[in-house]
């Protein structure tokens, strides 16, 4: 029950409860002393109060009429109207679109997802982005399609550079040719031993060449799902450049090259990743194969022979 019932009743109680005594008292009220102004009074507040009944009941009839059609009209509007087929259809309807399929991420091998790298010069996880707009996604991609492709790879002595087909090397900046992004799509921290060649491609790939420059220590990248890579350390220079990586082999070293940039800047750690290094098999091959690269200048095809993974990959061609 709302309210403008409530006071309708209200009002018409008390209107007939005044008349009624009104009435039942209009003869001793002429036999009495009180005054003609009291009946009178007694009279026009009994009229007042119906009055006010029959408008109050007035109003709400009227507006109940006025809303009535609305809100008839309005339900077969709602019941009219396809709202869930609609909204299906605007959802299916860029799908229906005929575009072309590109490889799903878990069919691309790694020579084929290293082609992919050399002949774009921006980042292979844009390709990647690229490839499932235009393609269709299944509902839910099993978590093999969303694997790197090094995924599983450990370090073997049987083939030590395997992780080679899972770093590439690209080409951020057009304008600057000799600068090298190495990104690791291993799924798991590698080491590298990085080459660069700044003489011609002929002399650079001389396999008795001495022009070829190792840092000092090799590179280390973490895991993408461990921390973010710094620009320090995917970042290298070269006009002509050369690398091969191996997986990092020990839980410790794994976990030390994980930490954040605070903790790997402390003291302790360096204590501790020196201590690591030296018993894992990936770093201390990089620590001597790049040692042995400073100390002769040779490539890399030449201290490893012809059989080593990877290529020699061309930035800038120099004039000398």
């Amino acid at each position: 029950m709302d309210a403008s019932t409530l006071v309708i009743a209200f009002l018409l109680v008390t209107a007939a409860s005044l008349a009624s005594y009104l009435l039942s008292q209009w003869n001793s009220i002429r036999n009495s002393n009180v005054s003609i102004s009291w009946v009178v009074i007694s009279i026009g507040v009994t009229l007042l109060l119906a009055a006010a009944a029959i408008v109050v009941l007035t109003v709400g009839l009227l507006s109940e009429l006025r809303l009535s059609p609305n809100i008839e009209s309005a339900e077969p509007r709602r019941q009219s109207t396809p709202w869930g087929r609609g909204t299906a259809e605007r959802v299916a309807a860029p799908q229906a679109a005929p575009t072309t399929a590109a490889p799903a991420e878990s069919d691309i091998g790694p020579a084929a997802g290293r082609t992919i790298a050399e002949k774009h010069p921006e980042h292979r996880s844009e390709i990647a982005r690229a490839s499932a707009l235009t393609s269709p996604q299944p509902p839910e991609a099993p978590a093999e399609a969303k694997a790197p492709h090094g995924a599983g790879l450990v370090f073997t002595e049987a083939d030590p550079w395997a992780a080679t087909n899972c770093v590439y090397a690209l080409n951020r900046d057009p304008a600057d040719l000799t600068r090298w992004t190495i990104e690791n799509e291993c799924g798991a921290p590698v080491g590298v031993v990085f080459a660069s060649c700044s003489k011609s491609p002929l002399e650079c790939s001389d396999r008795q060449s001495t022009s070829w420059e190792y840092p000092i220590e090799g590179m280390i990248l973490p895991g993408r799902a461990q921390r973010p890579v710094t620009y320090e350390e995917e970042t290298r220079y070269g006009s002509q450049i050369r690398y091969v990586a191996c997986m990092v082999a020990t839980p410790l070293a794994i976990e030390l090259i994980g930490e954040s940039r605070e903790i790997r800047s402390s003291p302790s750690w360096v204590e501790q990743f020196d201590a690591a290094r030296n018993g894992d098999e990936c770093l201390m091959r990089v620590q001597k194969l790049s040692a042995a690269g400073r100390r002769s200048g040779s490539s890399i095809d030449a201290l490893l022979g012809p059989n080593a993974p990877g290529k020699v990959r061309p930035g800038f061609v120099s004039e000398l």
